[in-house]
């Protein structure tokens, strides 16, 4: 298996979430991209709920990608 990667620029833009492979893609070394995938869907929901009372999206996409970036670019040098 050819060991590579891929990792965006941003997280989240344009009304526009990136979570599991589409957020992240390297090989299946310990399954950690569906850890990284439950994670990213974890944080969405919980960041979603705390801003739902604003009424753009804006806010809430700058807040996943702020706290998914860190997670996802240790997991993804680490790998």
């Amino acid at each position: 298996y050819q060991l590579s990667g891929v990792t965006p620029r941003c997280f989240a833009r344009n009304r526009v979430a990136l979570v599991g492979e589409a957020a992240h893609v390297f090989p299946p070394i310990g399954a950690q991209g569906l850890n990284l995938g439950i994670r990213d869907i974890d944080d969405l929901i919980e960041i979603a709920c705390k801003n739902r009372a604003d009424p753009g999206v804006v806010k809430a996409l700058a807040a996943y990608d702020f706290k998914r970036r860190p997670d996802i670019l240790a997991r993804s040098n680490a790998v």
